[in-house]
């Protein structure tokens, strides 16, 4: 019968010639290496249903509101995406609401 009576690893045997060591340097990200697109201008879209419950108001046009993220427009090869100048993203849904009280 063979015994196994030899410990092959033990708590003592600390050698300080083994580190470790890393394959590739550390980037310092979430694993995301090439860099993410600036999100698109956005809408709600239309809106007919009027204000919330809670506040009484009277809505004469329901064109869309454009957003962008930070006020910032992504651009493709240096040209923005949507044209800031037309009028359709300069529609503000504030300027055609009244407080009915």
């Amino acid at each position: 019968m063979i015994g196994y009576s030899n410990v092959l690893t033990s708590v003592s045997d600390f050698r300080p010639e083994l580190k470790w060591t890393r394959a590739e340097p550390f980037y310092g990200d979430l694993g995301y290496s090439l860099p993410l697109p600036w999100p698109q201008t956005t809408t709600a879209g239309y809106w007919n249903a009027g204000t919330i419950p809670e506040v009484k108001a009277l809505i004469t046009r329901d064109d869309p509101e454009w957003f962008a993220v930070d006020d910032r427009v992504r651009t493709t090869g240096g040209l923005p995406e949507i044209d800031v100048n037309d009028p359709v993203y300069q529609f503000q849904r504030s300027d055609y609401t009244t407080i009915v009280t």
